[in-house]
């Protein structure tokens, strides 16, 4: 990456982490996700032996590293853009680190976690291949009968189309911006295979020709989180939304599920946490 690239991506990292504070549910995890969280680590831990607990975390999500976590854990959250640590690290108290790292090529030794959490790292890969190999990475770092605790985000079984989403937009039948740009990512998402790209998003946000102003005036939407759409402009990056089904079909074939729990906000259902456990192969 060239001066100017990395100037650019700083630059963006900067804006996002000034406007992160305007995210909400679904696309940050709300206090029922992590109440969700808390609950399969309480159910979990009576039949798991270990006092200190070793949590490495994929990426560095505000809301789960500083989490209430466990009395003695030591939590480590991994995230491959230093920019994005810079943005994001919320530097909790305690016994919490954050390291630039590849989820796929981890330092830690195998065996060496209690517990591996997550939010939406699976929709980061691609289908199937690219979850397959997440999960063989977790599998091997986590101990035998280790946690696994992700919040997905699955796409419908019916999918939607993009006109659809933007019709419920111009007919105000969308809570907020946070769940029209959610479900206009899923909507464009015409095969899981192939995913999204985060930039076609914003050329199908650019096309519809929408004012932001005159949409904040219509809809009482703060203009600012609006605009957060712009952060999809140019961006590469590819996101995957298969069903709940496909999913577990990937994850069974190392994990064993043990809950999954789905919170009551609007679009919900599209933002399971699953718990499961590392079995033995």
């Amino acid at each position: 990456m060239n001066s100017l690239a990395q100037y650019k991506e700083a630059t963006h990292w900067a804006l996002f982490g000034e406007n992160y504070a305007r995210y909400e549910s679904p696309l940050i995890p709300s206090g029922q996700d992590l109440a969700a969280f808390r609950r399969a680590i309480a159910s979990w831990r009576p039949g798991y032996r270990r006092k200190r607990l070793r949590v490495l975390l994929c990426g560095v999500t505000p809301a789960i590293a500083g989490m209430s976590w466990p009395d003695e854990t030591d939590l480590l959250g991994v995230e491959k853009s230093i920019e994005t640590i810079h943005a994001l690290w919320p530097h909790p108290a305690g016994r919490r680190w954050p390291l630039c790292g590849d989820w796929l090529q981890l330092p830690q030794a195998d065996g060496s976690c209690d517990i591996v959490a997550g939010d939406g790292s699976f929709n980061c890969m691609d289908y199937p291949e690219g979850y397959r190999a997440l999960a063989s990475s977790l599998h091997r770092i986590l101990r035998v009968r280790g946690l696994l605790l992700m919040r997905c985000f699955t796409r419908p079984e019916q999918p939607e189309e993009p006109a659809e989403v933007f019709a419920d937009l111009h007919a105000c039948r969308i809570l907020s911006f946070h769940h029209f740009k959610w479900r206009l990512v899923m909507a464009m998402q015409a095969d899981v295979t192939r995913g999204v790209f985060v930039n076609d998003v914003y050329d199908a946000w650019a096309a519809a020709g929408i004012d932001a102003k005159q949409l904040s005036e219509r809809t009482g939407w703060d203009e600012k989180v609006i605009e957060t759409i712009k952060f999809y402009e140019g961006k590469r990056t590819q996101l995957s939304f298969p069903t709940l089904a496909e999913v577990q079909a990937v994850l069974a074939e190392c994990f064993q599920e043990i809950s999954i729990c789905h919170p009551g906000y609007p679009l919900g259902e599209r933002c399971p946490t699953l718990a499961y456990i590392r079995r033995e192969q």
